[in-house]
């Protein structure tokens, strides 16, 4: 988001009076970020899928409002007027950001495992 600020400061001609989504360029679902972070630790994510009625019963209420708040309303926004008029580009795809957050609680101790890419080499510096 920061480097979207700058591109629309470094082009105020084009983004005075504009507003602009800062989001993914691509979709990803909750399964394939599971995938992608499972696949981090040298795992297959282990999934199952449960009618909501039943999944909402296996979280706590709060987590079950959250969730189902975040599947009815997610919006879909497209980068392509930043691109456009600022010629910008986002730095990371959704995994990208995922992963660097994941590294990040591995160096503060919140995990103990840091992840690696599928070659083996770790995820991050």
């Amino acid at each position: 988001m920061a480097r979207l600020f700058v591109d629309a400061l470094a082009n105020p001609t084009a983004a005075t009076g504009e507003s602009f989504h800062s989001v993914a360029t691509t979709g990803l679902t909750l399964r394939g970020y599971a995938e992608a972070v499972a696949g981090w630790f040298g795992q297959e994510a282990r999934l199952a899928y449960l009618p909501w009625e039943r999944w909402r019963h296996t979280v706590s209420e709060e987590d079950a409002r959250v969730t189902y708040d975040h599947l009815a309303h997610g919006p879909h926004c497209s980068m392509d007027k930043a691109l456009r008029m600022l010629g910008h580009r986002p730095r990371h795809t959704s995994p990208d950001a995922v992963a660097e957050a994941v590294d990040w609680l591995f160096r503060a101790g919140t995990i103990t495992r840091r992840p690696r890419s599928a070659d083996g080499h770790e995820r991050l510096p």
